[in-house]
C-alpha cells in the first residue's frame, strides 16, 4: 500500500495552514469530583445525545435516585403564569 501526502497541505508552508482550533467544553476545566465531570457531559448541550445519556445513566447508578432533590409537587404553589395573548380563559 502505497500512502500519498495531501496535496491540501504539502504545498503550504506551516504559517498558512490552518489548523482547526480545538472544541472546548466545559468539563475540559478540572472538576473537583467524579460526579461534577459527569453532570457537566451530561448538561453540555454540544456533547452528542448518546454520549449524555450515558453520563446521566453513570450518575444514576453510581450515586442512585435518591442523590438529587425530588421534582416539586403537583400540589406545590405556583410561582409563574404565562399568558398566551389571543387565547381566552377557560
Amino acid at each position: 500500500m502505497t500512502v500519498r501526502p495531501d496535496p491540501t497541505t504539502t504545498n503550504q508552508s506551516a504559517e498558512h495552514r490552518h489548523e482547526p482550533e480545538a472544541q472546548t467544553h466545559r468539563y475540559d476545566r478540572p472538576t473537583p469530583t467524579a460526579r461534577a465531570f459527569l453532570e457537566a457531559v451530561m448538561h453540555d448541550r454540544s456533547t452528542p445525545l448518546h454520549l449524555r445519556i450515558a453520563a446521566a445513566d453513570t450518575l444514576l447508578r453510581i450515586f442512585g435516585p435518591d442523590a438529587w432533590p425530588d421534582p416539586p409537587a403537583a400540589d406545590a404553589p405556583v410561582r409563574l403564569t404565562y399568558q398566551i395573548g389571543g387565547i381566552k380563559p377557560q
